[in-house]
């Protein structure tokens, strides 16, 4: 591990933070007590992407639950799993996913998470369409916060999307994938990366111009907007026309917009990257007027909505596109020669 690698880890663990579990504490669920990946059931397929499966899994011994992601190992890509597993391993914020363990076969990389059964932000778009601004501003709050823990450790997130944003069992948000963070993003450092979600990517981003945090907001102000619209503030029917909207488009302000949510999503959508709110200027503007950050960042406050959750192992808050799927349980020779990950320190990550 580098110097600065080693650094960076130090700066993460001295953040502070509630650290819940599958069943409440991270303390109840130490990852030392996985060893290897076939001491858990597979239940439930709960999500899914380019990289593989998310599966609601059951530790055979002590039937808890929890959260395994699949990933089939591509060795272009290897450097996103490795900045998502060194943010998962040292995060310290209530509002990022927690990671248990992590273990790799000769193809694959599964990670332990904790299960997060409220489903994501998507879903419950589907659910209520337009979500009420005081609720809005709660959620809104809450992502802030993650956001303001990622830039404050030199990570830009490259990936705000309503579909990595998850609830917990009380309501509060968690973000979750972070395979497209950028790391090592001291102050005045730029990247070029094109990456992302199209609906949610920057003018700067599209152009291949050099950008830094400020990208993330632009991103925050999108889903603002299509939080409290229950429309995007873009469109096309094809991507390049989406691109076009996204980097020379006016920008419409529905009447359904309070006056102070307005004056916030200008500024958040605005193409000149030096007048686009920094995430403290945010914090302190109109629209969050009244919101006590201290007690915000300790979960102090009750959140606006509680997921319904029946028991451990409900899914029902999970789009069925996922769950109605087959499970398919591991086997073959690339799972039973799997490697075990047993100290976090032997994955081997080299940042760039």
């Amino acid at each position: 591990m580098s110097k600065e690698q080693e650094a960076i880890e130090a700066t993460i663990r001295e953040q502070t933070g509630n650290e819940s579990s599958a069943s409440g504490t991270a303390e109840n669920t130490p990852y030392a007590m996985i060893e290897t990946q076939h001491e858990l059931e597979r239940l439930s397929v709960v999500g899914e992407g380019a990289y593989g499966k998310v599966y609601q899994v059951q530790n055979k011994s002590n039937k808890e639950i929890y959260a395994m992601k699949v990933i089939t190992i591509k060795p272009e890509e290897k450097h996103f799993l490795e900045n998502e597993i060194l943010i998962l391993k040292t995060s310290k914020s209530p509002f990022i996913c927690k990671m248990y363990q992590c273990f790799e076969s000769v193809e694959k990389v599964y990670l332990v998470l904790e299960f997060i059964p409220g489903g994501d932000l998507h879903s419950y778009f589907d659910k209520v369409e337009v979500v009420k601004e005081n609720h809005a501003k709660f959620f809104l709050a809450e992502i802030l916060l993650a956001l303001e823990y990622l830039h404050n450790n030199h990570i830009i997130y490259r990936d705000l999307k309503p579909e990595n944003i998850m609830f917990d069992r009380r309501g509060h948000i968690k973000l979750t994938d972070f395979g497209l963070c950028k790391l090592n993003m001291y102050e005045g450092a730029k990247t070029k990366t094109i990456c992302g979600t199209l609906e949610f990517m920057a003018p700067e981003v599209i152009k291949g111009h050099p950008y830094g945090f400020s990208v993330d907001i632009w991103s925050f102000g999108v889903l603002m907007y299509e939080m409290l619209t229950g429309e995007k503030p873009f469109s096309g029917t094809t991507d390049a026309e989406l691109e076009k909207a996204i980097v020379s488009g006016k920008v419409t302000l529905p009447k359904i917009l309070s006056r102070v949510a307005k004056e916030l999503i200008k500024r958040l959508l605005t193409r000149a990257t030096g007048n686009r709110f920094s995430i403290a200027e945010v914090k302190e503007s109109t629209f969050f007027s009244g919101i006590d950050w201290q007690k915000m960042l300790l979960q102090e406050i009750e959140p606006p909505i509680r997921p319904c959750i029946l028991n451990d192992r409900d899914v029902s808050n999970f789009d069925e596109e996922f769950t109605t799927q087959m499970v398919t349980h591991s086997g073959g020779k690339s799972d039973t020669e799997e490697t075990m990950i047993n100290s976090f320190e032997n994955f081997d990550i080299q940042l760039s």
